[in-house]
Parts: structure tokens; sequence; C-alpha cells
């Protein structure tokens, strides 16, 4: 019933042309410091400088090289590089951090809440972050988007300086991507229980395939708004929030008694007034005047958008919130315009950006193997990634079986830069082989895995504790359905092991799949018939995913609900059925809330746990 198919890479940054250069991956020898972040600064817009000796030198695994000027002054935003030489921007409450703790780290959970949710589409991919009760200042690390500018690919643009560098409006071509694009960002954004709130032209970032949605930090999520909203003010020329909204007196708390009316909320059509006046803009360079008035009107009139679509903008524009159109009508004019055949939605969308990245990196690691075949490979892992997402399993391995033999000849070439990703590559296959069925091939890649990753910890004993317990977690479990129930048990007690470790970051991903690994654990343990042991431990699991379910603004749900799944069947089977009834109905309460959504992915899982609740009533004895 856990879903296995792990998906940790996010949309990847749009490509290169030909003639264009990336910042980044970083080389080795820049990692080893021959070259300095000040020659990648040159591809930056003048809103970035280099760090100075008062900013922080590293967050995590990412070592800080520029800050951004623009913004708001309690955040800070800069560029850095990962831990495997990716780009990343990294966002900080630090100042925010010593005047207000709890709010600086509220802000951080909600961006980290939204962006898992949108799981790199139409919004930057989440690499990691860090928002837990101490002393040291929460942050987040997404993937930088990226769009080329003239012969360099730099830090995507949002739609004013889009506007502004074009000196004037843009091609009605780059309007209706830019336009279907924005659309279907917030479509997917409601379908997933996320309401934005900010959609102000900075929130907008253009690529060179559409748009990507950013400044998620006072976002709804499941119809729980931020208290801290209204510190952070916002241009009312794009943002139009509901009526007066009530909030728990601890924000931790949803269910709490005591409430307290802060000021009004975002609204699913707020949105959609921010998506009209945005694109109005665009279309008439109103930045500062799109406003529901004659002038914007006449101007909208004279711009070169069609007639009806630009009536349907118009109408996000309505005093009544009930009058605006959703999301999807704006895809569906966008389409009609534009002539592009209908899709079967957001996942779709995203799934062709991708194919395009990849046969664009194609063509130029053709002409320089060299400098774009990195690129290639974790476009390919997207690649992967998103056409197992649209349920198409045998292009998801084809692009994965590629991206390894890249990977491969790069890690022969250079091992301490990419043996690691090959790794990752692996093991993701061995996932998609093992859910197909196909034990033998998925236990031949989930072991090489392991053995790459035993031996990146051998040249960096204090690194890889997280990749290598993930890697031995998947690889427990392919042993355990082959029935090598001995050796399954050793390699998950060993995962969890290595999550104990000290040196692990006390962030949500790694409590995430340490509660994975916990629940995994508790399987092997049952089966071979050490049930008291399976207990404890499937009770742990629950405790740490009921912990990141308060702290992280329902992050994690669908995983809480597996493990009180698990925790019931533990139960019952040890014949406290009145124990496994309760754990089994909010496992289920979950579950049915989260089917009940417009996103309905949780389906299968609703039924598996319905059958257990079968399970338990036909077991428990009469009367129990």
């Amino acid at each position: 019933m856990t879903d296995r198919l792990l998906v940790h890479l996010g949309v990847p940054p749009a490509g290169p042309t030909a003639d264009v250069e990336p910042i980044g991956p970083r080389t080795t020898a820049a990692a080893d410091g021959a070259a300095g972040p000040d020659h990648e600064l040159s591809a930056l817009s003048p809103d970035w400088s280099p760090t100075s000796p008062t900013d922080p030198a590293r967050l995590g695994a990412f070592d800080l090289f520029a800050r951004n000027h623009s913004g708001w002054g309690a955040l800070s935003l800069y560029l850095a590089w990962g831990p495997n030489g990716e780009l990343a921007t990294v966002r900080t409450t630090e100042r925010l951090f010593e005047d207000d703790p709890e709010q600086a780290r509220e802000l951080i959970r909600t961006e980290a809440a939204c962006l898992h949710r949108m799981a790199g589409v139409s919004a930057p991919a989440l690499l990691d972050w860090h928002a837990a009760p101490g002393r040291d200042a929460p942050w987040l690390a997404a993937a930088c988007l990226q769009a080329s500018t003239g012969a360099i690919m730099a830090p995507a643009p949002n739609l004013q300086d889009v506007y502004e560098r074009s000196r004037g409006p843009v091609t009605a071509e780059r309007f209706g991507q830019i336009g279907r694009s924005l659309a279907a960002a917030v479509h997917r954004a409601h379908r997933l229980g996320l309401v934005h709130g900010a959609l102000t032209p900075r929130a907008v970032l253009a690529t060179d395939d559409g748009v990507q949605l950013i400044g998620w930090i006072t976002a709804s999520v499941d119809g729980a708004h931020s208290r801290y909203r209204p510190g952070f003010q916002r241009n009312r020329l794009y943002v139009k929030d509901g009526p007066l909204t009530q909030y728990p007196e601890n924000p931790r708390d949803r269910t709490a008694e005591v409430i307290v009316a802060v000021g009004p909320g975002p609204t699913v059509e707020g949105d959609m007034y921010s998506v009209g006046a945005v694109l109005i803009a665009l279309a008439t360079g109103r930045w500062h005047e799109v406003r529901p008035d004659s002038a914007t009107m006449a101007a909208l009139a004279d711009s070169d958008v069609d007639p009806d679509l630009a009536w349907l903008l118009w109408r996000c524009l309505s005093d009544d919130p009930a009058a605006r159109p959703p999301a999807a009508d704006l895809i569906a004019d966008f389409d009609r315009v534009t002539a592009a055949p209908p899709e079967s939605g957001p996942q779709v969308d995203c799934l062709a950006g991708v194919q395009r990245e990849v046969d664009r990196l194609r063509t130029l690691a053709s002409q320089d193997a060299q400098r774009f075949q990195p690129a290639l490979a974790r476009a390919l892992n997207a690649l992967a990634d998103r056409s197992a997402e649209a349920s198409r399993p045998e292009a998801a391995e084809a692009a994965g079986a590629e991206a390894i033999g890249i990977f491969r000849r790069l890690a022969e070439r250079d091992p301490h830069v990419f043996r690691s990703e090959l790794a990752r590559s692996l093991n993701n296959l061995a996932v998609r082989l093992g859910a197909a069925g196909r034990l033998g091939e998925a236990q031949e890649a989930i072991a090489e895995a392991v053995a790459l990753h035993r031996e990146a910890r051998l040249s960096e004993p204090e690194s890889h504790h997280s990749d290598l317990a993930l890697a031995l977690t998947n690889c427990s479990n392919l042993l355990a359905e082959a029935g090598r129930t001995a050796e399954a048990l050793d390699l998950a007690r060993e995962a969890e092991d290595l999550y104990r470790s000290p040196s692990l970051p006390d962030v949500w991903r790694i409590r995430s799949d340490r509660a994975r690994a916990l629940n995994n654990l508790a399987n092997r343990l049952g089966d071979a018939g050490l049930a008291t042991d399976a207990l404890d431990t499937a009770t742990e699991a629950v405790a740490l995913y009921r912990e990141a379910v308060q702290q992280e603004r329902g992050a994690g749900l669908p995983e809480l609900a597996t493990a009180l799944d698990n925790l019931a069947v533990r139960l019952g089977s040890m014949g406290r059925y009145e124990d496994a009834r309760v754990a089994h109905a909010e496992g289920l309460a979950i579950w049915r809330a989260l089917t009940g959504t417009p996103d309905h992915r949780h389906g299968d899982a609703f039924q598996a746990s319905q059958r257990i609740g079968t399970w338990l009533d036909d077991a428990a004895p009469s009367g129990a």
C-alpha cells in the first residue's frame, strides 16, 4: 500500500540553446576552490551580488555565493551550490528569527509544505529545508529556475522583467505560452488544496517553457491560513483577499477552541483576480495602474490579445468573486487561441516540457558531450519521474535506463562527482522494476546502488548517510518480496541505524525518510515473528509522522495514514482489536479526506485501508 516510487527530482530548469551557457553544474575544480563564485556572477542580473562576510557561508549542505537585494527585508535569498553541484536558491528568515523565532519557522514550514505538494511541477523543486526548534535559523533550498538571456543562462526573470527586457509587450506566442502556463500552475495549486494568495509579477518567474510560481511563505494549505500573512505587505493592485479570517490561538493546533480574528485570508477567487491582473499588465504594460477601470479596459482592447480571451481576463478583475472564471476556463481559452491540442492536465503539461528539455539537451550533448551530458542525464531522470506519474511505465524505464548509462560513463571518469547520482538513478530504477514485478532485475539494480553508496561513504565518512539508508530500505523491501526474510531484516536495521546518525541534519526530508524506514523495519520485524518489536517500531513511525504533520502544516498526511494502517495491522495481529480500530479509524479518515479532494491519487490506498477494516472486523472475536 505504501508508495515506494519516491520522486526526488523536480522539473529541470529550462535548457540552453546551442549558443547558451548555463550556470552550473559546478565542476570538480570549482568545488575544490579552483574556480570561485565571481566567475558565475557574470551571468547574474544587478539584483545579485557576491555574499559578504556578514552573510552565512553555508546552510545545511548548500554553499552560498550570491545574495539577492529585492523582496521583503525580513527574508534573505541566496544562490548556492548544492551537495551534488546543482544550482539552488536558498531562502532564510535569519533576521526575522532574532525577533520572532516561531514566525520565522512557520514561514519556512509553509513554503516547504507547498513546494512539497507541487512536487516540482509549476513551482521550484524542494531540495531540503530546516525549521526545527533550536538556535539555528530556518532555511529552505529549492532548485534554481533558469532562463536563457542572450548567450547565457541566468536565474529566471519575473514577468515585469520579461516585459522590460522585450521593451514592450511580448509576442502573441510568448503571451499565450506564459498565460496558459500561469493558469495551469494556479489550477494545479488549487487542486492540491493550496491557495497562493500573493501572485504579484515578482512571484511569477518565466522560464523558456512557461512560468513557475514562487513566494509561498504565507499561502493557505487545506484552508488553514497563515496567521503571519498581515505582516507582509503586498501590492493591492494584484492581491485581493477574502473576508476576515479567524485563526487558532496556537497556529500548530488547527482544532483549537480559542480563535482570534487576524485579518482577511486568501481565496481561490482571489488568486484568479491576481492571474487576470498579472496577465493584463503583461499585455498592456500597466504594471502600476492595472485596475478594473475604463483606462485598463481600453488598453486591453488595444492590445494584441484575442478579444474573447481579453474578456475572460477582464472578468478576473470582477468585484464579485463568484463572477471570476476558474483557472480551467482560462486554460481552455488559451488552448483555443493558440490552437494547442487538448491535454489531460498538469502532469501531461509537465511531461511535455521535460521531453522538450531532453530533446534540446540531447542535441547539445551530441555537439559537446563533456559539457552537456550531466544535464542531459538529470533531465532524463526527471523525464522518468514524470512519465511514471503519468502512468507511462515503459517510457519511465527507458528514460531512467538511459540516464544510468550516461551517469555510468561519467562516474568512470569522475567518480567523486557522479557516483552518487548514478546510485540514486539505480535506486529509482530498482523501485520501478520492483513495482512491475521484475524482482530479479530490481535486486541487481538496488544491489549496485547500495554498493556505490557504500563506496561513497568510504571516501566521505560523514556524508551519504541518508542516500545509503534510503537504498537499504528499498533493498530490504525487495528482499522481503523474494522471501529472504533474515537478509531483509538486517538491511532494515542498518538503515534505521544510519538515520540515527548525529551528523544528519534535523530537517523534514530526513525525518520523513526515517519514519518510512521505521515502517519498513516494523514490517520486517513482523515477518520475522518479532511481534512486540514490530509494534513498538510501528508506533514510533506514527509518532514521527504525527509530529511532521503538526509542525509542517499538513505535509506528510498520506504517509501518516499509511503508518496508521500499518499500526492497526500490528495491533490486530496481537489481538488488540479495540486499539487497532482506533488507529485504523484515524488513518481511514485521512484517506477519505484526501480522496475527497479533486486530486484522486489516493483512491487505491483508500480502498486498501477499507480492506484492513474488513479484516479487523472478520478477525475480531464476537463482541470484541
